[in-house]
């Protein structure tokens, strides 16, 4: 992010784009303009519901990769989502 000047890292990984950044619910919007993505997969952080709301707004479907069972770390109940 910091050679490209873009707020977002992305890279190919397993045959899927991915898409990194520090605040990725601030860019969930240009995000969905630029891929238009048929589903996103929210990795479990301290973030995560964030994140998934911003998608979720938008209408896209998702799906969580839990990486522990802390669900206390997560900023919220993903169950509700």
């Amino acid at each position: 992010m910091r050679l490209t000047g873009k707020p977002w890292a992305h890279h190919r990984w397993n045959g899927f784009d991915v898409y990194r950044a520090w605040e990725p619910w601030l860019h969930a919007r240009t995000i969905c303009d630029l891929i238009r993505p048929q589903a996103i997969i929210v990795q479990g952080t301290k973030h995560t519901a964030k994140i998934a709301q911003a998608f979720l707004e938008l209408g896209v479907p998702l799906g969580f990769y839990f990486h522990d069972v802390s669900f206390g770390i997560l900023g919220g109940d993903v169950r509700k989502m």
